[in-house]
């Protein structure tokens, strides 16, 4: 997954095995007063929301990619590795094919604009001089066999080409700047693809879709979308919970939060996932922490030679 904060959290039997060991962070005295208690819950808040933050602070923008977008970057990755030679890097193409292969939300939306599969296939054995035939029975190779069967660590590790990374830093500007949310969605990861007037599968997108018309239709869809889902976190859940809104929103499939949605179950899935997060940080030390990463630090680094 991509936070590796969310990679620590238990299941909900570990959770509930454990509920004896979680009574050692009550902080209750009934001897205190209701000023002191509320005195000592603000500055354990004060705590806990520095220490997320500084776990938060160790991650890159792929770390803020939500289930579905990290997923389309997995897959990608292992069908850019099964198709090409391991000197050769992988092109926002194959980001492109992935996009209309899996099972996920936006695929419905793109079916819609009838972007052909099989085109795409054709030029992405053009662009890395595969044979198409070649390409398709690789691709369903990986897309039977692959994600069940095949074991992953035999699969040789390919880097993203230089456009590629480039797509993603912008995707995370674009997620900030215009779209004013720090999470990275498939959406706002295809808007990007298709504004990239450089980049070769930009100029596939607007080749496929035939018309003007239709490529503002696409943006104006997926925009509308994105818009959508923002106004239920600003709107539906409290502000001071909204931090913990888009933690959810990254670390669940967008299936499952469009379903929170229309439940109307934002607010208290956001507020159980706050209360959830927060019982696991109550078990981390900080200062410990701090002590183990000074000590790789100064491992990593080599000692400083001082001259007379």
């Amino acid at each position: 997954m991509p936070l590796n904060l969310f990679s620590s959290l238990k299941s909900k039997d570990e959770n509930n095995s454990n509920f004896v060991q979680k009574l050692k962070y009550s902080y209750i005295n009934a001897n205190k007063s209701k000023d002191e208690k509320i005195l000592e819950e603000k500055r354990r808040r004060h705590q806990i929301y520095i220490l997320l933050d500084y776990i938060l602070s160790n991650s890159t923008y792929f770390d803020f990619f939500t289930s579905d977008a990290f997923q389309i970057l997995i897959f990608t990755k292992y069908l850019g590795a099964i198709c090409l030679s391991a000197e050769k890097f992988i092109g926002s193409e194959f980001l492109l094919f992935t996009f209309l292969n899996l099972d996920l939300p936006i695929q419905k939306i793109l079916q819609e604009y009838n972007l052909n599969q099989k085109e795409i296939g054709l030029f992405i054995s053009s662009v890395n001089k595969l044979s198409p035939k070649s390409f398709m029975e690789k691709k369903d190779f990986y897309f039977r066999k692959v994600w069940k069967d095949y074991p992953i660590n035999e699969i040789k590790p390919l880097k993203f080409a230089h456009e590629a990374n480039v797509l993603f830093e912008k995707s995370a500007e674009n997620a900030l700047s215009r779209f004013k949310t720090p999470v990275i969605t498939p959406e706002i990861l295809f808007i990007t693809l298709m504004e990239e007037n450089n980049n070769k599968s930009a100029k596939l997108i607007k080749k496929l879709l035939k018309t003007q018309t239709n490529w503002y239709l696409l943006r104006y869809k997926l925009i509308k979308k994105i818009h959508s889902q923002e106004s239920e976190v600003r709107n539906k859940v409290k502000k001071n919970e909204h931090y913990f809104a888009y933690l959810l929103k990254i670390h669940l499939p967008e299936s499952e939060f469009n379903s929170l949605i229309e439940q109307n179950s934002l607010a208290t899935g956001s507020s159980f996932f706050r209360n959830q997060i927060i019982s696991q940080i109550l078990s981390l030390d900080l200062l410990d922490m701090l002590y183990k990463e000074i000590n790789q630090s100064l491992i990593k680094n080599p000692k400083r030679v001082y001259s007379s």
